[in-house]
């Protein structure tokens, strides 16, 4: 049976042990990963269609290297790297659609505008390929670069209306991935803008 001067002994290494215990076998915290989305909310001009069209968007295509969720950076030429520990939520081509549906919505032109996956009827049809969108710290202030490429097409004879390339440029306030954020969701307004009044213009 220990003495007293053991029992006190046991009684003041106890709490030590637990507390060495729970620092060896605990995990070790990991740096959770900061998700982000493209918000652009613009106000479109409003037209009015002179016959009833029904415009049909197709899932947003994405040049190799930017079909992922991972947020795109450059500051070598010619090479491509991607953050740690930030990340879009979705890829962005992803997130494109439904932000181009609900701009084209708001002009109040077309008869429909639907960006679902099966398709019913359809006058014209918007294909759109997200050909960059980067954060490039070779300039200074670092900026973020969008180039977007978007054809129109007539879905009853398949020709094609018309097709532009969308190439936008904005700083980024600070050489941070949550700067980039920033810029790039007012590059996405303005391509959003702008091709509205594309499709307007030739459908």
């Amino acid at each position: 049976m220990p003495d007293h001067n053991q029992f006190w002994f046991y009684l003041f290494l106890v709490p030590f042990l637990l507390l060495a215990g729970c620092t060896i076998f605990s995990p070790v915290p990991s740096h959770s990963t900061k998700t982000y989305v493209l918000n652009a909310d613009p106000q479109p001009i409003t037209k009015k269609s002179k016959r009833s069209i029904d415009l049909f968007i197709t899932p947003t295509r994405a040049e190799a290297g930017y079909n992922t969720a991972d947020m795109v950076y450059t500051n070598k030429p010619l090479e491509m790297a991607y953050f740690a520990n930030h990340a879009w939520a979705e890829p962005p081509a992803t997130l494109l659609p439904n932000l181009i549906r609900q701009t084209l919505q708001k002009t109040h032109y077309y008869h429909s505008v639907n960006s679902a996956f099966l398709i019913g009827h359809a006058d014209m049809i918007l294909n759109t390929e997200l050909v960059k969108l980067n954060q490039d710290f070779l300039s200074h202030p670092s900026t973020v670069n969008l180039i977007l490429q978007a054809q129109l097409v007539n879905a009853n004879t398949n020709r094609i209306m018309s097709t532009k390339q969308f190439s936008f440029t904005e700083p980024a306030l600070q050489a941070t991935p949550e700067a980039g954020v920033v810029a790039a969701n007012q590059a996405v307004e303005k391509l959003l803008l702008q091709l509205a009044e594309f499709c307007l213009k030739n459908s």
